[in-house]
């Protein structure tokens, strides 16, 4: 089967939020091959052995998430030191991210906080650190095609520059139905969530999704829920109608099967030709309706 090759970003800004276990970060370890963390490979170490001690982590997911999550120097060896984080190849970043970092600081602090004689040094910090995260995700980009999970701060610039909030993504569309089907995903342990990306259909409803991302580009008015309710009850009908059993097939395999054979059974060619038509079907049904048996062994919290 195809396999689905992707990569997101997150900044030092999501960082701090405690993203990468909430969640949010449980969402990104089910969808992406490659989650790049603005962090030293030694940070990413300390943080994984740290929780997977409090939590009592399976050594296999501590492997797991340990592969997942990479650190920036493996695509910018050079971090923090080569990209200068107030320049940029878009000339549009700092007048937008000053204009969305004042902003936010007036709506946070109300606006006589422009008085304030540390104003201008609270600024300076966070235009700095926006600047610095969009600018690694740029540079990122020229390696290779990749996704950013941003902080509220960063969305808000990448949607004025780029206006990448338009549509959704894949990773929206899957989080969303994700969320649907296990509204609250924090009561679910690491284990559980590394048990459900190895699901031997998980790739089959990854590819699903991107299909469904195609649909909804075509049919923006339409609900991601409705449209997936759909697709499931005509892929289901579709996979009813393939076990139907033909009366003809079945008469004719009824009457072979009792002609007495001097060969031993192994060699039975009707017994071959049936058993690999068997096998035929299980790989057709395995490869284009496995994604639903992934979607109902998602467990649930009702």
């Amino acid at each position: 089967m195809k396999q689905i090759s992707s990569q997101a970003f997150i900044s030092i800004i999501q960082l701090f939020t405690d993203f990468p276990f909430k969640s949010g970060g449980k969402l990104a370890v089910l969808w992406f091959d490659e989650i790049i963390l603005e962090l030293p490979q030694r940070g990413i170490l300390s943080i994984l052995e740290y929780v997977a001690k409090k939590e009592d982590w399976d050594t296999s997911t501590f492997q797991e998430i340990r592969r997942l999550w990479i650190p920036i120097s493996k695509y910018i060896p050079e971090y923090p030191f080569d990209i200068n984080p107030l320049e940029s190849k878009n000339p549009k970043l700092f007048e937008t991210t000053l204009k969305i970092s004042e902003s936010d600081l007036k709506q946070q602090f109300g606006e006589e906080i422009e008085h304030h004689p540390l104003y201008l040094h609270e600024l300076t910090w966070t235009v700095t650190g926006l600047m610095g995260s969009i600018n690694l995700w740029l540079e990122l980009n020229i390696q290779n095609n990749c996704s950013f999970i941003p902080h509220p701060q960063e969305h808000s610039i990448l949607q004025e520059l780029f206006k990448i909030a338009t549509k959704k993504d894949q990773f929206e569309i899957f989080s969303e139905i994700m969320i649907y089907k296990m509204p609250d995903l924090n009561s679910y342990s690491w284990d559980e969530i590394i048990s459900l990306r190895s699901h031997p259909f998980f790739d089959a409803f990854r590819l699903k999704i991107v299909e469904l991302h195609k649909l909804l580009n075509l049919n923006e008015s339409q609900a991601v829920q409705n449209l997936i309710d759909e697709i499931a009850r005509k892929d289901m009908e579709e996979m009813v109608n393939m076990f139907r059993p033909s009366p003809r097939k079945s008469l004719i395999k009824a009457i072979v099967s009792n002609i007495p054979m001097p060969i031993p059974f192994l060699f039975n060619p009707y017994s071959l030709i049936t058993s690999g038509l068997d096998v035929k079907k299980e790989l057709e049904i395995s490869k284009k309706y496995g994604w639903l048996y992934f979607l109902l062994d998602l467990p649930s919290t009702d």
